[in-house]
């Protein structure tokens, strides 16, 4: 059973331990090694911890973080959503974006966007992402990556 809550200041290092394992099992073959050394190893940024603050979402599974979601509902701006891999396959993600979606129409929004990482564009095409859009993306922790920038009608 899949939870979700609102993301307290004091969760920040359980969601970037997350994201460093998720980053490093689904994005293996899409970028290379020192990349993903550059991207998963880096400190949190001040950046992060306001984003955690304010604008993530935490899906739960038995008292636990199986996965995150950063929503700027000012934007529609989906800042980034990592899945544990214990579980990944499971429809975490899914629904994370869900209750994202819930959110930004709550809020009025007409349109979610994101840059997807090349190992996700299939998750969120699953989701009803569209886009096909090469682009770069600049991580706040320094490292810039091939990215797919796509969006979601609501």
């Amino acid at each position: 059973m899949i939870s979700i809550r609102k993301a307290l200041a004091n969760d920040a290092p359980a969601i970037w331990f997350l994201r460093r394992s998720a980053i490093y099992k689904g994005c293996i073959g899409f970028y290379p090694d020192d990349t993903l050394k550059t991207w998963a190893d880096a400190p949190p940024t001040e950046k992060f911890q306001r984003n955690i603050e304010s604008d993530c979402y935490l899906a739960m599974i038995d008292g636990r973080i199986a996965g995150f979601g950063i929503l700027d509902l000012d934007s529609g701006h989906v800042g980034a959503m990592f899945v544990d891999p214990v579980h990944m396959g499971q429809g975490v993600g899914k629904q994370i974006l869900g209750y994202l979606e819930d959110l930004a129409r709550a809020a009025g929004l007409k349109q979610l966007h994101l840059d997807s990482s090349l190992n996700a564009v299939p998750v969120y095409r699953v989701c009803g992402f569209i886009g096909e859009q090469s682009a770069k993306y600049q991580s706040p922790t320094g490292v810039t990556l091939d990215c797919v920038k796509m969006q979601k009608p609501l």
